[in-house]
């Protein structure tokens, strides 16, 4: 799709290009346009999608490096390992093709997202975009497509769908856990417990319902391993005073909760893995238990990496068909379909809070004699 430009805006609207300009940069009442004329020109703008280019207005021939990063989440969200590692994997991939990775937060309370991301891109040359897959930042799609701007989708777990842009990307979460319970002994497993965190991220209830026929859940205050501790004392108290169950199958939404839960099994004199299997999620804090805990790698790096290539990829595409464009050859034009879609698994890292098929060798190998 070819970016609308200023001139387009200035024919639909029936004005001259400068007109265009001065409205779109706030100028209109310093000038004395009519309030009709004004907003003639932004009706004329919103319907071709333009947006007046942040390095248009400082340097004409400059060309942009700046891929935004949009996130949909709740502020207090992005101290998380969830956005962190994103953000950290993106900035190192665009780095290394020296681009620079502006983060935008669009929280889900903001009433048009498409206004303040709108108001972002006017004020800086973006060359492409990571967006959340979050619902509510789905109408951004248009936004990109008629600004000609590249997008990838990065969702933690199950990808956006019918969106506009290159790619959508997500993990398969329940290929990893399917795998991980495919290779660990869970025949006589009687009370599977998950433990949820305090939102809706990576709720794998049903999953353990279809595997066992039950699953009793819990969601904790936070997702600190304090809060994995104190259910865990809590569980233990209950059970020492026949009230309660002692659950010999435990899957945290996170290493911290897991971690926490490992911590007040061992002060109890439980075996673990005998008694008790313990498993995290996320495999970012398997260091707290000096790399014992079993955990489900979570793939948001490999998810990162991959949306920022893409996006890289795209930049570099438009910018030879201008080439080919500006040299009198037939520059390519670039459509906007949907995002194709494509799921990187999570994959399971065993180690010594579960019993494998082949537990022993995980355990103690014993000399082998001749």
């Amino acid at each position: 799709m070819k970016r609308a430009t200023r001139a387009d805006v200035a024919r639909l609207a029936g004005v001259s290009p400068a007109t265009v300009s001065h409205v779109l940069n706030g100028r209109a009442e310093e000038l004395k346009f009519s309030a009709a004329t004004a907003q003639r020109v932004r009706d004329a703008a919103l319907e071709l999608g333009y947006i007046p280019r942040a390095a248009a207005r400082a340097f004409r021939y400059q060309t942009s490096q700046i891929i935004a990063l949009i996130t949909g989440r709740d502020p207090a969200t992005l101290k998380l390992p969830v956005f962190s590692e994103v953000l950290v994997a993106a900035i190192a991939t665009a780095r290394d093709a020296d681009y620079f990775v502006l983060p935008i937060v669009v929280p889900p309370t903001i009433d048009d997202p498409v206004t303040m991301v709108r108001e972002a891109i006017a004020n800086v040359e973006i060359a492409g975009v990571l967006c959340d897959g979050e619902p509510h930042l789905h109408v951004l799609g248009e936004l990109f497509a008629a600004a000609d701007i590249p997008v990838a989708w990065i969702a933690p777990e199950t990808p956006a769908e019918q969106v506009l842009g290159t790619i959508s990307l997500g993990v398969d979460t329940a290929a990893g856990i399917h795998t991980l319970l495919d290779r660990i002994v869970i025949d006589q497993v009687n009370n599977p417990l998950f433990i949820a965190g305090p939102d809706n991220f990576n709720d794998f209830t049903d999953l353990l319902e279809q595997r066992f026929g039950r699953c009793t859940r819990q969601r904790s205050a936070s997702w600190l391993s304090h809060a994995g501790y104190e259910i865990a004392r809590e569980h233990l108290q209950r059970y020492a005073q026949g009230v309660g169950v002692l659950y010999d199958f435990v899957l945290c939404g996170n290493d911290l909760l897991a971690s926490g839960y490992l911590t007040a099994l061992e002060q109890a004199d439980i075996a673990v893995p005998e008694t008790v299997q313990v498993i995290g999620f996320g495999g970012h804090d398997r260091d707290m238990q000096g790399g014992r805990l079993t955990t489900v790698h979570w793939p948001l790096a490999t998810v990162a990496r991959m949306a920022t290539t893409t996006v890289i990829d795209a930049i570099a595409s438009r910018r030879q068909a201008d080439a080919d464009s500006q040299s009198q050859q037939p520059g390519r034009q670039f459509p906007s379909p949907l995002a194709k879609v494509s799921l990187v698994p999570a994959q399971p890292v065993l180690a010594r809070t579960t019993m494998p098929r082949n537990y022993q060798y995980l355990t103690t190998k014993q000399p082998t004699t001749s």
